[in-house]
């Protein structure tokens, strides 16, 4: 058995077939949590290196405290602005955390802000980011790095996850196809 869509070999009707196809796909992926975000922003991506040692840390520590608070305020991408407040424990905002206690703090507190982010439905095309379980429920997808306690290797390993689930987070968006007039 075929399922096909069937348009007549017209330019417009071939046109709206085709817009029309691309929108289920689009709000299939929604539906199953996939894609949270009305447009994609390769800007946005979190690009400094991966923290390995503490110089790197604190600036990996600095742009994502400014990135995902800009993220949440960003309504071309979300239905609705999502207040995330700068982390609190970023002292030395705008500039680099001071030191090693500081970054783990901001990492502390940014793994809890992005989780809470995500599991937002308003912001998000009505449902949370995650995947579909086999009920058709969303399952919520979270950062589960354990979180920075004193050491530089779990500041590393927290700031990298956050960095990854970020850009993913990102990069979780379609933008539907509308005809308008020229």
């Amino acid at each position: 058995m075929s399922h096909t869509r069937k348009a007549p070999d017209l330019p417009l009707e071939r046109e709206a077939a085709n817009r029309g196809a691309i929108n289920e796909i689009i709000q299939t992926l929604v539906d199953a949590g996939i894609v949270v975000h009305h447009q994609y922003k390769a800007a946005d991506l979190i690009v400094a290196t991966d923290a390995t040692d503490l110089a790197s840390s604190k600036t990996l520590a600095a742009a994502l405290a400014a990135a995902i608070p800009a993220h949440g305020a960003d309504t071309d991408i979300h239905t609705t602005a999502d207040p995330v407040a700068q982390a609190a424990a970023w002292a030395s905002a705008p500039a680099e955390p001071a030191d090693l206690a500081e970054v783990g703090a901001i990492a502390n507190e940014l793994k809890t802000d992005l989780n809470l982010h995500v599991a937002q439905t308003d912001h998000h095309r009505g449902q949370p980011w995650g995947t579909a379980g086999g009920d058709g429920v969303v399952v919520v997808k979270a950062i589960t790095t354990s979180d920075f306690s004193s050491t530089q290797g779990e500041a590393n390993a927290l700031l990298n996850a956050l960095k990854a689930f970020f850009n993913n987070h990102i990069r979780a968006a379609a933008s539907d196809i509308e005809v308008i007039d020229s």
